[in-house]
């Protein structure tokens, strides 16, 4: 047998559930110049951190943010450095 439900009780209900006061982990990644020339900055939520609009983001770990290889030539944004240190995140 078929119970009749009000809706919007129910709706009310579910959301009294869901936890509304967590809080969302930053998402912190490494982003590389569109241009392709293996210079990377430091993204926070996918916002470069010195405010460089021309960015993609790369599958990198924030570990190997400063090595250098001898046969790419990888560059570092020193401003999202600064930022990145100067905010007391490193």
């Amino acid at each position: 047998m078929w119970k009749i439900v009000d809706f919007k009780k129910w709706k009310k209900e579910c959301f009294k559930k869901i936890p509304w006061n967590f809080k969302k982990e930053p998402d912190i990644s490494i982003h590389e110049n569109i241009s392709g020339n293996y210079f990377y900055h430091i993204a926070i939520n996918d916002i470069p951190l010195c405010g460089e609009k021309n960015t993609m983001r790369r599958e990198l770990r924030l570990a190997s943010w400063g090595i250098k290889s001898s046969h790419i030539g990888e560059r570092y944004c020193k401003k999202c450095e600064e930022l990145w240190i100067k905010g007391g995140i490193i």
